[in-house]
């Protein structure tokens, strides 16, 4: 057992690594990139405040931003961004609050990149800096030695994909933060039974509804933490998880239905990105590659934008999920069965329904979303670890996934900056 002095010591260097990657990550929402992803949310905010309305190509609503993006769809001639509805009406809030309180203005160029920068502060670098903390209470329940907290943070905070985007809008980090938060509160709801409350309940529905309206992929790790909740909780608590599952998703659903007359997302329906003038028609570089399934498989997990050879922590999270969900005895085995499932399934559905890796952007961002379930194989994997030689080759091995997460926070948006592509070569 560790000494207390030490506990606190290495209590303090969890704070540190929460606080100074909450400082780096600041530092990259300060400097934003312009670019398909940003300007399609942008146009969005853009047309609710100044057009009261979510249609961003109106022959008489200029958008400075719908000409910025190829993220964007046609429904009976009417252009809208491709995006959930949901992360952009939060965005658009926010700046109608600027911009009457402030008087920041997107039609002005010289405010757009403070803009940009607030709402990226907001939506995606305080959600990223909450989930450390979150984190860190999670490693607590669980029973993690203080070292392994510092490893495991160091991991999710600073050598992860998930770090690496915090500086930049996009969507899949405040979902895979929603996702962690729903994740503690289960386990929280689950030990502490002062905590077992139906507003508790509430926000981890609201969290859970958030992950799925934020990122629909995130659905298939949501209906994991749904199946504990059932299995654990009373029914009354879990009615009540429900109603705040339905919030978030009675949002999405209203705003889908009064586009497209259907709850569904935009991307469930391949018609809409094939209008007469889009992109989406005649695709050109990696938005073109049609690489067969072993290949594309293969580059997204272990070749040349794999998430695992540049994060290979989340590769020995990985094992550790499959080890765990092997000991018919832990406490955490369906959670390490449940977690493969659902990374499975998850790489099934892109391999079976994507063909672009994610487009021009670092690495398979489109991952992201797994972080936590694979962070909880990597600290059941190595807890009790006291050899030296294998934390030293753990370190090792996080150095990998913090200069890689590096990469991909200094240049998010290209493509073929990874290092394994030095090795493999171009994707194309």
């Amino acid at each position: 057992m560790d000494h207390p002095v030490n506990d606190r010591k290495w209590m303090v260097l969890c704070w540190a690594i929460i606080i100074l990657s909450g400082i780096f990550s600041s530092w990259g929402a300060w400097h934003p990139f312009s670019g398909d992803t940003a300007n399609s949310r942008l146009s969005t905010v853009y047309a609710l405040v100044h057009h009261g309305t979510w249609e961003i190509g109106g022959a008489d609503q200029a958008n400075p931003f719908q000409g910025g993006t190829v993220d964007k769809v046609q429904v009976e001639g009417r252009m809208y961004s491709s995006k959930p509805p949901v992360l952009p009406l939060f965005m658009a809030g926010q700046y109608l609050l600027l911009h009457h309180l402030v008087g920041y203005d997107l039609h002005d160029e010289k405010d757009r990149e403070s803009i940009s920068s607030m709402l990226t502060m907001t939506c995606i670098t305080f959600p990223f800096v909450v989930s450390g903390i979150v984190f860190l209470l999670l490693m607590g329940i669980w029973g993690i030695d203080p070292w392994l907290k510092a490893v495991a943070l160091t991991v999710l905070m600073w050598g992860s994909e998930y770090a690496g985007y915090a500086g930049t809008m996009n969507n899949h980090v405040p979902a895979t933060a929603c996702l962690l938060a729903a994740l503690w509160g289960f386990f929280a709801l689950d030990t502490e039974a002062t905590m077992k409350s139906k507003a508790g309940c509430v926000g981890v529905g609201i969290l859970l509804g958030l992950a799925i309206c934020i990122d629909l992929p995130s659905a298939i790790f949501v209906l994991l933490i749904v199946i504990a909740c059932i299995r654990k909780f009373s029914l009354g608590l879990v009615l009540f998880g429900v109603l705040g599952v339905i919030v978030p998703l009675l949002v999405h659903a209203g705003v889908m239905i009064s586009l497209t007359g259907s709850p569904l997302p935009f991307q469930l329906t391949k018609a809409y990105y094939l209008f007469e003038e889009s992109y989406w028609r005649t695709p050109l570089g990696v938005d073109a590659l049609n690489h067969g399934w072993g290949l594309y498989l293969f580059n997204m997990t272990f070749g040349r934008v794999g998430h695992f050879i540049m994060y290979p922590l989340l590769l020995l999270g990985l094992i550790g999920l499959v080890n765990e969900s092997r000991i018919k005895e832990s406490a955490f085995r369906w959670w390490c069965l449940g977690g493969v499932i659902a990374l499975a399934g998850i790489l099934f559905y892109y391999v079976s329904s994507t063909n672009n890796y994610a487009g021009v952007s670092f690495g398979f961002r489109w991952l992201i979303i797994a972080t936590p379930f694979l962070l909880m194989g990597l600290v059941l994997l190595l807890r009790g670890v006291k050899n030296r030689l294998v934390i030293g080759l753990v370190c090792v091995l996080m150095a990998v996934g913090v200069f890689s997460a590096y990469q991909c926070r200094m240049a998010p948006w290209t493509i073929n900056y990874e290092w394994p592509t030095k090795i493999y070569g171009p994707l194309y």
